[in-house]
């Protein structure tokens, strides 16, 4: 998905005859950490106004419709993580009583000399654990 900020950038770039590999080169960072920025994947640095203002030649209409965007994506960047982080928060304390509920059955079964059959409840932990730590890499990417 383009963001508002990876729109105008384009945007201003094409104006101009440029490609992402020559602001990247320009500010000197990679292709693809230039992406990331424009992509929302990582936000941009304290400077990046000032940087892309100065190597673009923005006009002032330019520079606010740039920071415009530049804050717009950044609120969906932080808004994004904060879900994230908070569905990890629940999941931790899910995690926790799946745990605990597998302890228990444990617990019980030994003390009645029973084996346990406890493979769904240890399948639904890995599972749960597995789909968490792809959704935190995704997000982080």
């Amino acid at each position: 998905m383009k963001t508002e900020l990876s729109k105008t950038l384009k945007k201003l770039r094409n104006i101009r005859y440029l490609t992402a590999k020559d602001m990247a080169m320009a500010f000197g960072i990679s292709e693809s950490y230039m992406s990331l920025i424009e992509n929302s994947k990582r936000p941009a640095p304290e400077n990046f106004i000032e940087n892309v203002q100065k190597f673009l030649n923005l006009s002032t209409n330019e520079t606010f419709e740039l920071q415009q965007s530049l804050e717009n994506t950044q609120k969906e960047f932080f808004s994004d993580r904060e879900d994230v982080l908070q569905r990890l928060i629940k999941a931790k304390k899910y995690v926790a009583e799946l745990i605990q509920q597998w302890f228990t059955q444990k617990i019980s079964s030994y003390a009645q000399n029973k084996p346990s059959n406890d493979n769904g409840l240890l399948d639904t932990i890995i599972e749960y654990l597995t789909n968490l730590k792809k959704e935190y890499h995704n997000c982080m990417i």
